[in-house]
């Protein structure tokens, strides 16, 4: 019998999925990972470097071999067993859940916010939402509209309608243009996707959960027909505030006032996918403005914040 496959870090979501016996198997196999699929969602098994993340099952020794989709899982709170020979032991394995929201002024997030937009100004990829968030956390959405890119046209509608909500103070749903967000782009998690989770987390973060519950209430159901298994797997973590680990430190860095250490922090951001960290670091500003007064397509963003 081959050595088990040690994992070192167990994040909140995949604990939650493993808690108890079962059975699946392999959704997916990429070459620094394996998403594993049960009865009570995904775990994403990987190599250390993957990164903390609510349902990262993080290894030492990442050595699974060729496992192709469909091959089936057995698992205890112990070990997880692959049809082929492969176990991942758990005996080892640390918790990981996303730190406590720090408290938080406006003053300061204004200051962080206007600081990430001066660095997604230098940083964030011509692809996906990113570039968006100078004009998300200082300018109007439609003034940075490409009129040659269909994919920011559709964005920067449903952005817009979803800043509207939050205008409102997000009662009941955003309007139905926002749906166009939900498996908005290409890949495992879409643009569209990446954004509405980094909403959601910055809402729990920013201290309003009821607003992040109602807005995972109405684009959780819509997801189950409009984007994929993986990313629908990371919206629902979103939806109960935990995300990436990069996603809180860099939210923890800019509710402090982005004073000291954004930019290490932004490193991190973009090794996530290929701009799934700047997508939803556009939902993190588009959500912050909320709280500061600052106008995003127009609107003027009136929600209290928690702490004065």
């Amino acid at each position: 019998m081959r050595e088990a496959i040690r994992v070192r870090v167990a994040g909140s979501t995949a604990r939650r999925v493993l808690a108890e016996p079962g059975e699946g198997a392999v959704f997916a196999a990429f070459e620094r990972a394996l998403y594993v699929e049960g009865e009570r969602g995904l775990v994403c098994l990987g190599p250390l470097c993957l990164g903390r993340g609510p349902l990262n099952l993080l290894c030492a020794d990442w050595r699974p071999g060729t496992v192709k989709p469909g091959t089936p899982a057995w698992w205890s709170r112990g070990e997880i067993r692959l049809a082929g020979g492969t176990v991942f032991s758990l005996a080892e394995a640390v918790d990981w859940r996303p730190p406590r929201p720090a408290d938080w002024r406006p003053a300061d997030l204004r200051r962080g916010l206007s600081a990430l937009a001066r660095a997604a100004a230098r940083r964030a990829p011509p692809e996906g939402l990113g570039r968006l968030i100078p004009a998300l956390v200082d300018r109007a959405l439609r003034a940075a509209e490409d009129p040659a890119s269909p994919f920011l046209r559709r964005a920067a509608s449903g952005m817009a309608a979803l800043a509207e909500w939050l205008a409102r103070g997000a009662g009941s749903a955003p309007r139905p243009p926002a749906c166009v967000l939900i498996g908005l782009g290409p890949g495992l998690t879409p643009s569209g996707d990446d954004l509405l989770g980094g909403v959601l987390i910055a809402l729990h973060a920013l201290e309003h959960p009821d607003a992040a519950d109602r807005l995972g209430a109405w684009a959780l159901p819509l997801a189950a027909t409009r984007t994929g298994l993986i990313s629908r797997a990371h919206l629902a973590a979103a939806a109960a505030g935990e995300g990436a680990e990069p996603l809180h430190r860099v939210l923890a860095a800019i509710c402090a006032g982005a004073q000291a250490g954004l930019e290490d922090e932004l490193d991190a951001i973009a090794g996530m996918g290929h701009c799934s960290g700047w997508d939803a670091l556009a939902g993190i500003a588009l959500a912050g403005a909320a709280f500061t007064g600052i106008h995003a397509d127009g609107l003027a963003m009136t929600a209290t914040p928690v702490v004065g």
